[in-house]
């Protein structure tokens, strides 16, 4: 099964296991979106050029996991499973964001 992602057969590299768990969280996402009409600020600031699409995306992920560590009161392990990746992967995105438990909130807000 030489190109495909372990456990699922589905086409992709050595990476493919992450690549599959990345693909797979984003079907969870809806059911952590709190605050639909900043949301839809985000996507009309992208549609009209005031925010590029990757700035826009690397917004909105860090809200979504900013989101399920407080609901999951800072247990990493509950959030991860929350957005259907593992911990490793939300620690990567955590140091990727600068998201820490004291200071989940960025200085400029």
């Amino acid at each position: 099964m030489a190109g495909q992602c372990p456990g699922t057969g589905e086409p992709g590299g050595t990476r493919g296991h992450v690549d599959s768990e990345l693909l797979h969280s984003t079907e969870r996402t809806p059911l952590l979106l709190l605050n639909v009409p900043k949301m839809n600020g985000l996507k009309e600031s992208i549609l009209t050029g005031r925010v590029s699409l990757i700035e826009g995306e690397e917004k909105f992920e860090k809200e979504i996991i900013e989101d399920a560590l407080r609901r999951a009161n800072y247990v990493q392990s509950h959030a991860a499973e929350m957005l259907g990746v593992s911990r490793r992967i939300l620690k990567y995105k955590m140091d990727k964001f600068g998201i820490t438990h004291g200071n989940e909130k960025s200085s400029s807000e």
